[in-house]
């Protein structure tokens, strides 16, 4: 009974709707102020790395040095936001360095914890959006026509 609910042909338009035709600068806005939530929290005074989920993080790089890493992305992507994807090329760029950065730390993080815990729940959601943000403009590429430019799909 749920699933003729869920799966009618409305609701699949929708959803498919918000896949494929929708900008995705929410889910980049969302990605931005992550970025600068974990700058901010690993700035603060405490040993974050010290905990068991962050043992593989410390392994690479200090708490500091992550911040940073952090902040500069959210710097770069709040950046591209405000320019509205004028520069496609760049965007896609970064698109790809966000997708790849969220995809490791959840992997470090995933990787330290057996089993992993519930509240990775959003770090996975958030690495999973970076990943169809990245991936996307590459099978809508095919849809582009006359009318359409590629920053029309980011």
């Amino acid at each position: 009974m749920i699933t003729r609910v869920i799966a009618t042909p409305a609701n699949l338009k929708s959803l498919s709707f918000a896949i494929w035709d929708c900008d995705s600068s929410l889910v980049r806005l969302v990605l931005t102020i992550n970025s600068l939530v974990w700058a901010t929290l690993l700035l603060l005074p405490g040993s974050t790395f010290e905990r068991l989920p962050y043992v593989n993080m410390a392994a690479i790089m200090s708490e500091t040095a992550w911040s940073f890493a952090f902040l500069f992305l959210a710097v770069l992507q709040l950046g591209d936001l405000f320019l509205a994807n004028k520069f496609e090329a760049f965007t896609i760029l970064l698109s790809t360095v966000v997708a790849l950065f969220y995809t490791t730390v959840t992997m470090l993080i995933l990787l330290a914890l057996h089993p992993p815990t519930a509240a990775l729940a959003g770090q996975i959601a958030l690495a999973i959006g970076a990943i169809w943000i990245s991936v996307r403009p590459y099978f809508l590429k095919k849809a582009i026509n006359g009318n359409q430019s590629q920053g029309d799909l980011l």
